[in-house]
Order: C-alpha cells, then sequence, then structure tokens
C-alpha cells in the first residue's frame, strides 16, 4: 500500500508554509509557488516522478485557472490543493482526472484555514500602529508586522499537511481500491469537466461583447487547424496589437491637461531646506511592499499594515522631527485594500503628495487620505481584471498546456514569465504614480485609453480561453446503435458530423450560462460532480 514517509511529510509541510509565508522574494508566491501548476514539479521531484507530479499538478490547476481571491474573500486555496492533492495522487497511483477530483475539497479546506489566519490577525494592526505612533519604534513595529503573524501562518499551514500526507495515502488508496470501476469511470469523468468551470469564471471576467467572439475563435483554431495553445498565444498577441493601435489611432490626445509631461513642475513655497526623496529611497519602499503587502494581512485592514511597513522610511525622511513623525504616520495605518501590482500607481501618488507636502505645498494630510481612498477601488478592479483575470491565467495556459504533455519546464516557463511580468508591472506603475502624481489616474484612463488597453487584453485571454477549453474540457458519448447490419456511433456519426468538440463546446457554454446567471461556484461544482459521476457511471458519457 502507498505511504509518504515521515521525512517526505515534514518537507512537503514546510513546502506549503514556505510558499504562503512572506519569505517567498518580492511577494511573488501568490503569483508563481501558491499554482498548483508549480507545486506539483515540485512534489513530484521530491517523491521521485518529476513528470506525472507535474501532470498531475496542471490537471489541478485547471480547475483554479479562474481563480480569484478578492478583498479578502477566498473560494478555496489552490496551493492547498496543488500540494496535498498531487502527493497524495502520487502515492496512490491515482490518475490525473482522479488527483483533480480529491483536490477539490482539500482546496475548500485550505479556504476555511485561510479565513482562521486573516481572524487571528486582526489582533496585531493596533499594536503594530501603537509601536510607531506612540513609541516611534521602528523595529519593534516591523517584528510585530512580520513575526507573530508568521507563526500563525505556520500555525494553519504546515501541521495540516503533514498530517494530511502522512496519514492520508493509505487511507486514499485504500477507498480507491474499493471503488467499483463504474464509478471509477464517473469520477474520471468528472475530472475531464472540472475545468471548464475554472475557464468560466475567468471568462466572467474578460468576456465582454466585443471580446467573447474571440473565444470561439481560439477554440475552433485548435480543432481545425491544430494550433497549440502557444500558437494561439502568438496570433492573439497580434491581434491585440492591432486592436489597441487601431483605437489609439483613432483618438485625440486629451486637452487642457494641467500639466503636460515635459513641461516643468509648478514652484512650491518649500521651507529653506528642501527635502527630496532619492530614487533609492522610493526603490526602498516597493520592495518594502512587494515584500511584506500580505505578511499580516487581515480582515480589520486588510493591507494596511503592509502599506505603513512600505511608507515607515519615507515619511521619517520627510517628516525627521519624531514627534510630527508620529502624527504624520497615523494616517497610513488606515485602512488600505487594492490589487497590489497595477495597484502600486497609488502608492505612487501617495509618496509624491506626502514629498510635496513636507516641502510646503498646500496639501493638506485629509487630501492625501482621500487621494488614497479613492483611487483604492478604481484601481482594484482594473488591476484584478488585468493580473487575475487576464495576465495570469494566458501564463497558467501557456505552461499547462505544455506539463499536461509531460514537459516539466511547464511549471518553469509559468513561474519565470509570469514572476518578471508581475513585477515589471507593479514598478513601473510605481514609478509612473510617484512621477506624476495625482495627475497619474486622470492621464492613465483619459479618453479611455485603459479600457480599450482591458479589451485588447481581454482578446488575447478570450482566445488563449477558447484553445485551452478545446485541449482540455473533455466529454464524448460510446452510445452506439445497430441499425441493419452496420453499427451507428452516436459520437461519430452524429456530434462529430455536426460540428467537432460539440459536446465540450456545450457543455462549457452550459456553465458560462450558470456562472452569469450568479451561481455559486460551489454549488457549479456540486453540480458538475454529481452529472459526471452518474452519467459516467451509467456509460452515457465518458
Amino acid at each position: 500500500m502507498g505511504s509518504i514517509s515521515l521525512l517526505t511529510a515534514v518537507i512537503l509541510g514546510l513546502w506549503f508554509y514556505f510558499i504562503k509565508s512572506s519569505w517567498v522574494p518580492l511577494g511573488l508566491w501568490y503569483h508563481t509557488l501558491y499554482r498548483p501548476l508549480a507545486s506539483g514539479l515540485f512534489v513530484g521531484i521530491l517523491m521521485g516522478d518529476p513528470v506525472q507530479g507535474t501532470i498531475i499538478g496542471a490537471n489541478i490547476n485547471l480547475v483554479y485557472i479562474g481563480y480569484m481571491s478578492v478583498g479578502g474573500s477566498s473560494p478555496g486555496d489552490p496551493s492547498l490543493a496543488g500540494v496535498v492533492g498531487t502527493a497524495l495522487a502520487l502515492a496512490s497511483h491515482l490518475s490525473p482526472e482522479q488527483a483533480l477530483v480529491l483536490s477539490v475539497p482539500i482546496g475548500l479546506l485550505g479556504g476555511v484555514l485561510d479565513t482562521f489566519q486573516m481572524t487571528v490577525k486582526s489582533i496585531f494592526p493596533h499594536r503594530m500602529e501603537d509601536a510607531c505612533c506612540k513609541e516611534g519604534n521602528l523595529r519593534k513595529m516591523t517584528f510585530l508586522h512580520i513575526g507573530p503573524p508568521e507563526l500563525v501562518r505556520f500555525a494553519a499551514t504546515f501541521p495540516v499537511v503533514f498530517l494530511g500526507c502522512y496519514f492520508g495515502a493509505p487511507v486514499v488508496e485504500a477507498i480507491v481500491h474499493g471503488i467499483p470501476q463504474s464509478v471509477l469511470n464517473g469520477l474520471t469523468l468528472v475530472g475531464t469537466l472540472m475545468p471548464a468551470l475554472g475557464i468560466c469564471l475567468n471568462l466572467r471576467v474578460i468576456a465582454k461583447r466585443d471580446t467573447l467572439p474571440f473565444y470561439f475563435l481560439g477554440f475552433f483554431a485548435v480543432l481545425y487547424f491544430e494550433l497549440s495553445i502557444i500558437g494561439v498565444t502568438v496570433f492573439g498577441v497580434i491581434i491585440a496589437i492591432l486592436r489597441f493601435v487601431s483605437f489609439s489611432r483613432s483618438t485625440t490626445p486629451v486637452e487642457n491637461e494641467q500639466h503636460q509631461e515635459g513641461q516643468p513642475e509648478p514652484e512650491l513655497a518649500a521651507p529653506e531646506h528642501r527635502i527630496k526623496l532619492e530614487k533609492k529611497d522610493i526603490r526602498h519602499a516597493f520592495v518594502m511592499w512587494r515584500w511584506f503587502t500580505f505578511a499580516c494581512y487581515n480582515y480589520e485592514g486588510l493591507m494596511s499594515m503592509g502599506f505603513a511597513q512600505c511608507m515607515a522610511k519615507l515619511m521619517q525622511k520627510l517628516y525627521p522631527d519624531p514627534e510630527e513623525y508620529k502624527v504624520e504616520m497615523k494616517r497610513h495605518f488606515a485602512f488600505f485594500n487594492t490589487e497590489p501590482n497595477v495597484g502600486t500607481i497609488v502608492h505612487g501618488v501617495t509618496i509624491a503628495m506626502e514629498e510635496q507636502r513636507a516641502n510646503g505645498a498646500p496639501i493638506t494630510a485629509e487630501s492625501i487620505s482621500a487621494v488614497k481612498t479613492g483611487l483604492m477601488g478604481p484601481m482594484a478592479g482594473i488591476g484584478d481584471t488585468i493580473t487575475q483575470g487576464i495576465t495570469t491565467p494566458i501564463m497558467l495556459s501557456i505552461g499547462i498546456s505544455m506539463a499536461l504533455e509531460g514537459n516539466i519546464m511547464g511549471p518553469i516557463v509559468f513561474v519565470v514569465l509570469n514572476g518578471a511580468l508581475i513585477l515589471s508591472m507593479s514598478y513601473a506603475m510605481w514609478m509612473y504614480g510617484y512621477r506624476l502624481g495625482s495627475a497619474a489616474v486622470e492621464r492613465l484612463i483619459a479618453g479611455g485609453l485603459m479600457q480599450q488597453l482591458m479589451i485588447a487584453a481581454g482578446t488575447l485571454g478570450c482566445l488563449v480561453l477558447g484553445a485551452l477549453t478545446a485541449t482540455t474540457v473533455a466529454i464524448s458519448t460510446p452510445i452506439a446503435f445497430t441499425i441493419g447490419v452496420s453499427e451507428f456511433t452516436l459520437q461519430t456519426g452524429l456530434f462529430d458530423q455536426i460540428l467537432p468538440g460539440l459536446l465540450p463546446l456545450a457543455f462549457t457554454m452550459v456553465t458560462f450560462w450558470l456562472v452569469q446567471k450568479n451561481w455559486k461556484p460551489n454549488k457549479i461544482l456540486l453540480l458538475i460532480f454529481l452529472f459526471g459521476l452518474v452519467t459516467g457511471t451509467i456509460g452515457i458519457f465518458a
């Protein structure tokens, strides 16, 4: 009977803690190692079968390709599903499709653990604020931001994975061996249908009236022209660029802007000794934000502690008087939440305004807080759509398509490309906000330019999701009739003649309709499970 050794279970527990902790460089865990695709390769290497681990991780990631964590709400935990699901599947010799079915309830458990963490961490914000704004002790503030929350994270991660992997493998294998083959066929069908939900959750974000047709183009490009997902992506990039350039040429620049790029900044009523932030100061703040955004993510302030951490050194330089620093720093402990990558434009704007205020500009503390608060929501919507809805799923699609063919470079390509893209985007928006100050967001959305950029990116996303549907959602019927002396197979004789891929496309569109009707993902998952289990067990579909 398959089992997982004590040492392997310990390493798996530590890995799960690591990929959810603040120790991952520049906070890239959520966009890279957090995904089941990446953990599949690690778990496979650890357990001696990197190829099968990669394939299983890729299959598990299919149901989470549309995963979005917005405002602290989480429909599940892909990382727990990826680590434990892959480990138990390898130990119990499950197929990738069966591993996907096993991983779903594991992911739901992870969502509960995340809720537990965020609740417990809500006790730390006030202690951190007191250390900074009452005591002026930045070292203590940093310790309270990182130390105790990491202990909470460890307690909610390591034991669950260690115990689940060490004791769970024999139980899973015994259960699987006791299930009749017909039921296993049904469970396998469930595994091939579940990716439709992840795809449709992603489509809900990016599919609009003028982008949805490209989903079908991507689907049929794979079926009729046998293009790979990478091939579809290449053509998609070209189409997206052409759409965006066409719009840019048809619009005129916004007139009467208060400050044009290249013109000198207005003179400030500066004090005798002007305080100028150096580029290294801005970069240090950026690194602090990237690394510790989610160090103490909690229900009370969400990202407030991460924002305060990145501003602490800057504010100390701008307001060298200790008592003034305590007063001015206090407002940056207020509730804060936005998309952490594209949303960094808010940080840049805030830093620029703080610098101007410290040098005598007629900017009030209330106006800085108002601008910061007012920009959180719009940039969260734009950022979540771009990063969680478009760029990350596209990179995942490329990596998954390679991984499903047994290519262990798939996870590596995803981690490198998506990590580099997220980091570049985050830094660019941070510096853009700082350079242009409060005019940055107005320039960004002026004339609908940002809207058209999102449409162009949505076009690419729909193309890739269509191609992913054609390669991962699988359903056919083995039903056949004897007519006279010949046999008529329903799949090849009817459905394939009408339209290749008709059944997978129809199933996905029904799922998309349910998503559009605002059915909860867990409810749709249950429906898919029952449909696949029943029809697969009795042999209607396969």
